[in-house]
């Protein structure tokens, strides 16, 4: 089940940081040589943001604290919050996709608020999470688990693709 929001501009600083970044931990997560650091291996793209620094983890959580969130959205970011000040402590694979798995829920709702630019596509693997399932979100329509990594990339379905608002949402 997805956290459900409705559309705020209090929300718009983080389509253009949070989102972005959080598309390169998707991408972190689901390459097939994982590495032991949480906070050394989610990169964010480089021609995504300007300067962005190479770390991409404390700066999700700063994008996060950074927005003023509204008191109808005080659920999504207590998700996004899921882990700050401890990231460095997620030296395995699976907390650092238990992570992900909060992050990704809170991420989907705002996508489907249109907090986002171009078209993102929403995931499933029914086999995540010990069978209970889970939804992600990819930039690309060709599937990449980030739950399983290497051992089974191919594993879900797509449910649907996202369009963010032209030019931003509420710009």
């Amino acid at each position: 089940m997805f956290i459900q929001t409705s559309a705020c501009s209090a929300v718009r600083p983080f389509r253009r940081v949070c989102l972005v970044i959080f598309i390169a931990i998707w991408g972190a997560t689901a390459c097939a040589s994982y590495r032991p650091s949480f906070d050394d291996n989610w990169m964010a793209p480089t021609d995504s943001v300007e300067s962005l620094p190479p770390k991409a983890t404390p700066l999700f959580y700063d994008a996060v604290a950074g927005v003023q969130w509204p008191q109808h959205a005080a659920e999504i970011e207590s998700h996004l919050n899921q882990g700050a000040g401890h990231a460095h402590h997620v030296n395995d694979i699976v907390r650092a996709r238990d992570h992900f798995y909060a992050h990704s829920q809170a991420v989907i709702a705002l996508a489907h608020s249109g907090y986002h630019e171009g078209t993102l596509y929403l995931m499933f693997c029914p086999m995540a999470r010990d069978d209970a399932g889970a939804y992600w979100l990819q930039q690309e329509d060709s599937l990449l688990n980030p739950y399983f990594g290497s051992q089974m990339l191919r594993c879900g379905s797509m449910r649907g693709a996202l369009e963010g608002a032209a030019g931003g949402h509420g710009e």
